[in-house]
Parts: structure tokens; sequence; C-alpha cells
């Protein structure tokens, strides 16, 4: 707020801010001729992970199958092919006229998936980045799956976990969409997973493929595994 006040930084404009370096003041120049808003560019992603029968997910020896995400309305899907038995081709998956979703594909080995997740999220620079329980789920095994990998998460895309353990970073928002639906959705704890939130919430009933049945899927018949 000090900061603000002396600089005046007010709210409602729009600044282009360059961060010189950690020990230097960043540049903060203020564009009196931008008024309208701008929309952000908001990224969701979710990944799906291989795991031992029964089991839940481990970091530390399971790996990253896929990495899908949206851009603004813009489909995306990163197949690890050291997992994925094939290329999956681009494909469109729209179950309602709201929900459009051309899917464009990137067919990569482990590392160069995660490095191009990262790169991707270097180029179009989101504002926002929504996960669902990412916070314990999504972001930490990207984070060690990464680190396994040789490639630092924080120094790459600059999130990790904070002292209330979110992951957030000093240039995007994270938005944990779980969170929300633990504090304000008013569903019952059993009624609070990704399907049935998304059932309850948007109208929308999710196809979804059985978690012990799809490491053997996407390793026998991957192609099935994008109509869901």
């Amino acid at each position: 707020m000090r900061v603000a006040i002396d600089e005046k930084y007010f709210v409602g404009k729009w600044y282009a801010v360059r961060d010189i370096s950690s020990n230097r003041k960043p540049s903060v120049v203020n564009h009196p001729s931008l008024i309208d808003p701008i929309d952000p560019v908001v990224l969701a992603f979710v990944i799906e992970t291989t795991k031992l029968t029964l089991k839940f997910p481990d970091s530390s020896t399971d790996e990253i199958m896929m990495i899908s995400y949206m851009i603004d309305g813009k489909g995306f899907l990163i197949i690890n092919r050291d997992i994925v038995s094939a290329d999956v081709e681009s494909f469109e998956y729209t179950p309602k006229e709201e929900y459009k979703g051309k899917f464009f594909i990137f067919n990569k080995p482990d590392t160069a998936k995660i490095k191009r997740f990262f790169d991707h999220i270097l180029e179009v620079r989101p504002n926002v980045i929504v996960t669902y329980n990412g916070d314990f789920f999504d972001w930490p095994f990207v984070e060690t799956r990464a680190r396994i990998r040789g490639i630092n998460m924080e120094e790459e895309i600059g999130f990790a976990k904070d002292s209330a353990d979110e992951f957030e970073s000093r240039n995007c928002i994270h938005m944990d969409a779980f969170r929300w639906v633990k504090r304000d959705s008013y569903l019952p704890v059993g009624s609070q997973n990704l399907k049935a939130v998304a059932k309850a919430k948007l109208r929308y009933d999710t196809v979804e493929v059985d978690p012990e049945d799809m490491c053997k899927m996407v390793r026998e018949d991957p192609q099935p595994t994008d109509s869901g």
C-alpha cells in the first residue's frame, strides 16, 4: 500500500511492468490511453498419471501420461510417448455447444513433455492458471516429475509451494477450484469430486475412464481415450 501511494499506482489503470532484476527497481509505466478492461488469459490444466493397481499415484515412481489443458477455449493435449503406445492425432470433443473443444496434440517423450508444457506457459503468459485440487495433486506431481528429469519448476515458470501449502507465482494467479467447492458450493463432502461438481454446477455429465483401466488402454489401444 505504501508503494502504491508513493509511486501513484492506481486501481483501474494499466501499467507496463518490466522486471529488471531482483536487485533493481522494476520499470512501471502508466498507459493513460488504455481504458477498456482486457480479458485475462486463463489456462486450465489437469494431468493423468500411471499408478499401480488399487494404489494412489506416487510421484516418486509413477509418471505423467498426459497433460490436458485449455487456453481461452483452445484445447491442448501433451502425450507421453514413453508410456502411450502410439501417436494420438488432433481431435474435437464438444459434449455441449457451450463447451467446444478442438484439441491440438503434442506427442513427446517424458522430459520433452514437461518442457513443452512449461514452454507453452511461458509463451502465452497466462494471467490465471486453474486446477481442481491442484495444490494437493497436480502441481506437486508435476514439480516432482520435473525435478527427477532435471528441471526446476520454480525457475522455469515461477510456481512453488508457499507456507500455506498453496502453489503460487508472483506473475500469475493460481485458482484451485476445489478450494471454492469446499468453501462455497454447499455440496456435501461425498459430492465434491470433479465429475459430481461438473454435473451439479455446470449441468454437464462427464465421460470418465476407470483409472484401473486407463493405464492398460494407453499402452494397448490409446486412441479411444481421446473421446473421454
